[in-house]
C-alpha cells in the first residue's frame, strides 16, 4: 500500500472475470506510478475474487473492498470514500486504460485548473476489435453544451479532482449514475474539459448502460 498516493482509482466489479484482468493490468502499466487501485467487489459466482487475490499478492497498490451489493452507485460512494488521493480516477472492469492515460491526463488538469477530465476513446466489441472511436469535446464550454445530447466523457476515462467531490457534498446515485453526476458537478461549477488524445479503450457491449440508453 503506498501511503498518500497522488491518484485513487475506484473500480467497481460484479461477475467481471471475462476482462477483469485486461482492466486491471492496464492500471497497473501505468507510466505514472504514484497511485492505488481499490477495487469495490460485489460477491460474484464467477472467478472474480480470485482474480483480484492474485493481483493483490503482486502488487501492494491493489486494495480489495468488499461492496456489500448496493449497486454501482454504493459500490462507487463506499469506494470514493476509502481514497487517500487528491485525484480520483474511474475505471470499469470491462475497459482498458492506455498506459500513458494519468500521465497525460494529471498533466492537462495541473496545467489548465480542471476538476474533472476525460479523453478520447478507442470502441472496441467483446474480442478486443476496433469497431470506432469517441471523440469528446475538450473545452469547458463544449463539454456543457454536449450534455444536451450525449455524455461529455466516458465514465471509466474519467479523473476527478477529489476535493471538488467533497467541498460540494457530491456522491453519486444509483440510476444513471455518471451522467447525473455530471450534470450536477456542472451545475456546482466544475470546470470540465478532456485531453486532446486517446486514453482509453471503452467496450461497447449489448448489457452496457451507454448501449441499452
Amino acid at each position: 500500500m503506498i501511503s498518500n498516493p497522488m491518484i485513487s482509482v475506484v473500480m467497481p466489479v460484479y461477475n467481471g472475470e471475462k476482462f477483469l484482468k485486461d482492466a486491471i493490468e492496464s492500471i497497473l502499466n501505468q507510466t505514472y506510478k504514484d497511485f492505488e487501485l481499490l477495487i469495490i467487489y460485489d460477491e460474484s459466482p464467477d472467478g472474480t475474487l480470485s482474480i483480484i487475490q492474485e493481483f493483490q499478492e503482486k502488487d501492494a497498490r491493489v486494495i480489495l473492498i468488499n461492496g456489500g451489493m448496493e449497486g454501482i452507485g454504493g459500490a462507487l460512494n463506499k469506494g470514493i470514500k476509502k481514497t487517500r488521493g487528491i485525484y480520483i480516477a474511474r475505471m470499469d472492469a470491462d475497459d482498458v486504460s492506455l498506459p500513458t492515460r494519468f500521465e497525460k491526463q494529471i498533466k492537462h488538469m495541473q496545467n489548465i485548473g480542471l476538476d474533472i477530465c476525460g479523453g478520447h476513446s478507442l470502441l472496441i466489441d467483446s474480442d478486443g476489435k476496433i469497431n470506432g472511436i469517441g471523440i469528446m469535446p475538450r473545452s469547458h464550454d463544449l463539454c456543457g453544451l454536449s450534455m444536451m445530447f450525449m455524455v461529455p466523457f466516458p465514465h471509466s476515462s474519467v479523473m476527478m479532482l477529489k476535493s471538488f467531490l467533497t467541498n460540494s457534498s457530491l456522491k453519486y446515485q444509483n440510476k444513471y449514475e455518471d451522467f447525473d453526476m455530471w450534470i450536477r458537478m456542472f451545475s456546482a461549477g466544475a470546470k470540465f474539459g478532456n485531453v486532446d488524445d486517446v486514453v482509453t479503450k471503452y467496450r461497447v457491449l449489448d448489457e452496457s448502460l451507454s448501449t441499452i440508453h
